[in-house]
């Protein structure tokens, strides 16, 4: 069940010359106060110096979040366009600033470009390769299962991360985590954004142990009398005003080896009345 918008990403490491490299985008990252240097310098000089140009005109300074695009590279390199992406602080750069640079490109781009591709700067760290895919995999998310399509959309499908340091085997490894992680909160997203006229406590129920069943997970679902023989008078108080019936899930993973802590999520699985959930 998965009705957010995700086309199925394919990503992929190069160590191509990053002046030929054939995408809809080449994003690069630019830490605040930097002259361009590096890869960036190299693309500026083969287009003539108008990334300069154009970062002195716009007071481009590098800014996290910040971004500025040239729209098109008049076939001067590989890329079509050129999007410059504020890296903040070079002392604060980490994991997360990289989650969120994907985050926000694939945002930005997801209706303009089919393929995109991410300069060294990167994945230079440890794991950021799989936190740049993270980042593009919840940013390329869109709920539009009751939306009408009122015309032809792009949809990232491509994805080049630019590198010659990470192992083929090691980057894959990174991509299959990104992916399982993100996916999975796209799916969390599918079940918050459905109306609960539709999701309602059994259908969540349902999900939840059939997820059980694909994951080999412990699934115990307690009805209304269960839940009142527990005292969980909250939820009985709230369910009250819904035709619907309450249901109470938990989950449990128990892994072959003696585990070394316990841990518990709880989450707020509310379908009738979220009580200020944003």
């Amino acid at each position: 069940m998965n009705y957010g918008r995700q086309s199925e990403l394919n990503f992929k490491q190069s160590g191509e010359n990053i002046l030929k490299i054939k995408t809809d985008l080449l994003v690069l990252g630019i830490f605040k106060g930097d002259k361009l240097s590096g890869s960036a310098k190299s693309v500026d000089e083969a287009l003539g110096g108008v990334l300069k140009d154009l970062s002195g005109n716009e007071k481009f300074e590098g800014d996290m979040g910040k971004t500025l695009l040239l729209n098109s590279t008049f076939g001067r390199i590989g890329a079509k366009r050129v999007l410059l992406l504020g890296l903040g602080e070079k002392s604060l750069f980490s994991r997360d600033t990289v989650r969120k640079a994907g985050n926000l490109t694939a945002k930005k781009m997801r209706d303009a470009s089919t393929s995109m591709a991410f300069g060294p700067e990167f994945s230079k760290g440890r794991a950021y390769v799989s936190a740049l895919a993270e980042g593009v995999i919840l940013g390329s998310y869109e709920f539009n299962k009751y939306k009408t399509n009122n015309g032809p959309e792009n949809e990232i499908e491509n994805v080049v991360i630019l590198s010659e340091e990470l192992k083929e085997k090691k980057f894959q490894e990174e991509i299959e985590t990104a992916k399982a992680v993100s996916e999975s909160a796209c799916f969390a997203r599918d079940l918050v954004n459905e109306p609960p006229v539709y999701m309602t406590p059994s259908r969540l129920a349902d999900i939840a142990s059939s997820i059980a069943d694909e994951g080999d997970l412990k699934c115990e679902i307690f009805d209304l009398e269960e839940i009142k023989s527990r005292g969980m008078g909250g939820i009985v108080a709230v369910s009250s005003g819904s035709a619907e019936p309450p249901r109470f899930i938990r989950l449990t993973y128990e892994p072959d080896k003696n585990p070394k802590t316990t841990l518990a999520v709880i989450g707020k699985g509310i379908t009738f009345d979220s009580a200020g959930y944003v």
